[in-house]
């Protein structure tokens, strides 16, 4: 397991195929994803366009692409391929997972206490922005119904200075399973998915209740053009009523548009 997984393999640990000298078993620089057979949409392509709305709000995304695979049942089908962030060049960039940072520091597995530990661990220079993005990254994934937010897909990454950082955005998607809340806490209302529980506890996140407003505001306006967006990344009329039923159901079409 250890050698195919190689040095493509997300963490610290690797294997040499020589026993010399550290050469790992190289695969290439791309990791890329196929829906279940069972999924009821195109999930790689839904993936997508999710990343690339997040990088239009503002949010540090990993780099996606489609690949386009032969049809099912006369229906379109995608992988996902996404740039990874773990790596520059031949080098390894050391990443931890939220779970294992806020084990660690035997904090709570909520969004709040991740913003702690960007502020132990960053650099002093970008502790705000990481912990504003990290806000903006909770706002974004509750009114895109992403509730499949847990702690492991979120990441920080020791950079080259020193310091952690946190990592580009990735396995953001609409879950579809209209829950109401997600799967970290989100504030003083625990997972519930809403604004006034986003609010709830914004002095760990370093942020004024006006910044704050302004950057739901940010997030929300972006959010309001899913559809058109959506459809521009190709999502066909069938997936994008689903998508529909779930993102612009009431619970949380209401909650976008009081900040639009």
């Amino acid at each position: 397991m250890l050698l195919f997984a190689g040095d493509s393999r997300f963490g610290a640990l690797g294997i040499s195929v020589s026993a010399d000298h550290y050469v790992p078993r190289y695969e290439g620089p791309c990791v890329i994803k196929f829906s279940e057979l069972d999924d009821p949409v195109d999930t790689p392509l839904i993936e997508h366009a999710t990343m690339t709305l997040a990088a239009m709000a503002g949010i540090r995304s990993a780099a996606t692409g489609v690949l386009a695979l032969p049809l099912r049942h006369r229906k379109a089908r995608h992988a996902l391929t996404i740039q990874r962030f773990d790596r520059a060049g031949n080098f390894r960039l050391h990443c931890l997972s939220a779970k294992t940072v806020l084990r660690a520091a035997k904090l709570p597995e909520s969004y709040s206490a991740l913003a702690t530990i960007l502020l132990r661990l960053g650099h002093p220079d970008r502790q705000n922005a990481m912990r504003e993005e990290l806000f903006k990254r909770m706002v974004f994934n509750i009114l895109m119904d992403n509730t499949d937010d847990h702690e492991r897909n979120h990441c920080v990454r020791l950079d080259f200075d020193g310091y952690y950082a946190l990592t580009p955005a990735f396995d953001v998607v609409p879950t579809l399973k209209k829950l109401g809340y997600q799967s970290m806490a989100v504030g003083a209302q625990g997972a519930q998915s809403t604004m006034e529980n986003a609010l709830s506890e914004l002095s760990e996140f370093g942020i004024k209740k006006p910044r704050a407003m302004a950057l739901i505001a940010e997030v929300a306006r972006v959010v309001d053009q899913w559809p058109q967006h959506f459809t521009q990344c190709g999502v066909c009329p069938e997936d994008m009523e689903q998508l529909h039923a779930s993102i612009d159901r009431d619970a949380l079409r209401l909650q976008r548009k009081a900040f639009c």
